[in-house]
């Protein structure tokens, strides 16, 4: 791949997550005053499932599943709706390889960014994790973001707070 390429693909991506991210953290959506909780994923009975916010993926699922990896089978879920998250969609998926939850657990100062050099997605459909700055993960950010109509507001989705 031309590196033009690659770099033109990894700035689209930026701004998109930038955009999502400005568009979803006024405090009129309800979804994201003081939430406390996140929707994972359960790889095997393919439902979502609320976690903690601090708590990273992958986690164990309810249903004992394991990845293609043999990681746990629950898993952040990127959800959103189109104006309102009364009907959502799962945009992808997201978790630490080995590497990066071994970081995350670890407690260190600044896992967080280091860990973030180890995170891959996947789409619900397809079971193949990839970089999320590789063009396929590029592509995974892009169809979800690009998915509503333009006359509806793009919203990140959270599960309740109980």
């Amino acid at each position: 791949m031309n590196p033009k390429v690659g770099i033109g693909i990894a700035a689209v991506v930026i701004v998109a997550a930038i955009g999502v991210f400005v568009m979803n953290s006024d405090d009129s959506n309800p979804d994201h005053r003081s939430n406390t909780k996140e929707w994972f994923y359960d790889l095997g009975d393919k439902k979502l499932f609320a976690v903690d916010a601090s708590t990273p993926s992958p986690v164990e699922a309810p249903s004992g599943a394991k990845d293609a990896d043999g990681d746990p089978g629950g898993v952040k879920a990127y959800v959103f709706g189109c104006g309102d998250c009364t009907e959502h969609f799962i945009g992808y998926l997201m978790k630490y390889s080995a590497e990066g939850k071994k970081i995350m657990d670890s407690g260190v100062e600044n896992a967080n960014r280091e860990a973030k050099k180890f995170i891959v997605f996947r789409s619900v459909e397809d079971g193949e994790w990839v970089s999320d700055v590789s063009e396929e993960g590029s592509k995974l950010v892009r169809a979800a973001v690009t998915k509503c109509p333009n006359d509806k507001k793009i919203q990140s989705c959270n599960p309740p707070n109980d």
